[in-house]
């Protein structure tokens, strides 16, 4: 299992972070996925073997938001 820590700046809410969180569950592997829009922090636990940070920053970006490590 490996964390990936990372900043969305353009995630302003709930909604915001619901939307994020849709398409990172999509994603196999995924573990756990916290997401504070107040802080714009993210943080996603995940299967090296079945997932990796270039999959959960394109889902991100499918997501209409920008993902900073």
């Amino acid at each position: 299992m490996k964390t990936l820590k990372f900043k969305i700046q353009d995630m302003g809410c709930q909604n915001c972070a619901a939307a994020i969180r849709s398409e990172i569950e999509k994603l196999p592997g995924i573990l756990d996925i916290q997401l504070d829009p107040e802080s714009k922090a993210a943080a996603v636990a995940f299967k090296e073997a079945l997932c990796s940070k270039d999959k959960i920053f394109q889902a991100v970006r499918e997501a209409g938001f920008t993902p900073e490590e």
